[in-house]
């Protein structure tokens, strides 16, 4: 595995979900706005960014306490656009 840029002992810190969760609903406005209106890839894509919104939402409650669920769960879904310029190679390491 290639150096990601985080430590294996990284806490991932709220400001990391913060910026996981703009680049993932970035990407699906992206899409929703290339999708007609009621179409599969539409709701997928608004789906997707109330499911990103509510995975925020929830680590903003924790209070940085633990924020690595969260974290876990949207670097998991931006792998998805491991190609995408502003991928930053750090989510990699999930």
């Amino acid at each position: 595995m290639a150096d990601t840029g985080y430590p294996r002992s990284h806490q991932p810190t709220l400001e990391d979900v913060r910026e996981l969760a703009q680049f993932i609903q970035d990407r699906a406005r992206d899409l929703a706005r290339s999708s007609h209106a009621h179409t599969d890839e539409y709701r997928s894509a608004q789906a997707l960014t109330d499911l990103v919104s509510l995975i925020a939402g929830a680590a903003e409650a924790s209070a940085e306490s633990s924020v690595r669920v969260q974290h876990f769960c949207l670097a998991t879904a931006a792998k998805r656009w491991s190609d995408h310029p502003d991928f930053d190679p750090a989510w990699e390491w999930i």
